[in-house]
């Protein structure tokens, strides 16, 4: 009798169905994967249902838009991933500060993706920074005004210990 096992693991949910101890499916659901715009994130990552110049983020990192907005403030090399999820697609941004002097150069780096695993090609725009002020970072990147709040309105997602 041949036995079949499905496992489900974490938020990403990987799907593997084991028949008689042999993998014969794996596949990933609900998780668009890594793609290249998210290597450059030091300062963590926040998900957002737009980016745009009213961005409202959903989940962030603990202390992933506080340490942007102190880099944007002071011009230091900082960067910050922002996903743009929707039910089966999106686009994951990399704002990254480059750096400092009379021109705070910031840089906008997207990638738009279809699930399961489908992904557009990365686009780099830079943007001007025209103004850092208790709401957020504001940017204007490839003539689109874009927000990067200061902070998560009460949505970072807590430190694990």
């Amino acid at each position: 009798m041949k036995r079949t096992r499905v496992v489900i693991l974490g938020s990403g949910a990987a799907v593997v169905v084991v028949a008689a101890g042999t993998a014969v499916a794996a596949t990933q659901l609900g998780h668009h994967g890594a793609g290249t715009t998210s290597a450059a994130a030091n300062c963590g990552s926040a998900t957002a249902r737009s980016v745009d110049a009213s961005t409202v983020v959903t989940t962030a990192d603990p202390g992933a838009l506080t340490c942007f907005y102190n880099a944007a403030r002071a011009c230091r090399p900082a960067s910050v991933q922002i996903v743009a999820r929707g039910v089966d697609a999106g686009t994951d941004y990399v704002f990254k500060v480059d750096s400092g002097g009379k021109a705070c150069r910031v840089t906008e780096s997207s990638q738009t993706y279809v699930e399961p695993a489908r992904h557009g090609p990365v686009r780099s725009v830079t943007c001007d920074r025209t103004g850092v002020t208790d709401v957020g970072v504001t940017l204007s990147c490839g003539g689109q005004d874009v927000l990067i709040p200061s902070a998560g309105g009460g949505h970072e997602r807590p430190a694990v210990s």
